[in-house]
């Protein structure tokens, strides 16, 4: 795996380990195409770990961006526009 894509995937592990202190079920997180594959390794390694179903959804931002500011348990920044989107505070066993 590429250096980047290395940091990339330590980055969102640590952001997912904050998303699941509360222990939910399953965390959703979305973000862009460009990364995928190394976001997706962290969300695998991570929700084995734990026992976490973790969700990834990625692509062009339109497509996720309206769903992602409702249900989003976290966000994959990789520019600063993408992290400061609102998300959500969710509970465990809240509304999806």
């Amino acid at each position: 795996m590429p250096r980047t894509a290395r940091i990339l995937a330590t980055i969102l592990t640590l952001v997912l380990v904050g998303a699941a202190h509360a222990a939910p079920a399953r965390v959703l997180v979305y973000g862009p195409r460009g990364p995928l594959p190394a976001i997706k390794e962290a969300a695998e390694t991570f929700g084995k770990a734990r026992g976490i179903d973790v969700q990834v959804t990625a692509g062009p931002t339109p497509g996720w961006i309206d769903k992602a500011k409702l249900t989003a348990d976290e966000v994959a920044a990789v520019a600063a526009y993408y992290a400061s989107l609102p998300v959500p505070a969710t509970q465990s066993g809240g509304p999806r």
